[in-house]
């Protein structure tokens, strides 16, 4: 809808993302706000994908930066999808890009090595979501 979305860490460990939007191209944002998504306060990594879908790579265990997730969403608030993508260990620094039907997904573990990680697009689309969530949200 031509409008902008900025997603945040708290730093002050909420352990939610935060989120502001900028309706006049960047010039002004709202006060950002607490999201429910999850976050372990570790950079996050996002973009929209060629087709108009929006995704994000994060952390979104609030107690350790462990497991690395990709979610998808249609509109870039609202995020209908969660991947696990790696996990068991301390993993933190994402970045994803698009490139030819498939995301590049690069991270750290443990601040010691670089990965990379590709994900085919069809093989996300694939994957099925239940109706109902699986647990209970957690509660801000």
């Amino acid at each position: 809808d031509n409008r902008l979305a900025a997603v945040f860490r708290d730093n002050r460990r909420s352990r939610f993302l935060y989120r502001a939007i900028s309706a006049d191209d960047g010039r002004t944002w709202t006060t950002p706000e607490k999201t429910n998504f999850p976050d372990a306060t570790s950079k996050i990594s996002g973009l929209r994908l060629r087709d108009g879908r929006y995704v994000l790579v994060s952390n979104p265990n609030p107690k350790k930066r462990d497991p690395l997730t990709l979610s998808i969403s249609e509109d870039g608030l609202v995020f209908k999808k969660m991947l696990y993508l790696v996990g068991g260990r301390h993993i933190d620094y994402p970045h994803v890009i698009e490139h030819d039907g498939s995301l590049f997904i690069a991270f750290a573990g443990g601040k010691q090595t670089v990965e990379v990680l590709k994900v085919k697009l069809s093989d996300v689309d694939a994957v099925k979501m239940p109706e109902k969530p699986l647990i209970a949200a957690p509660k801000p």
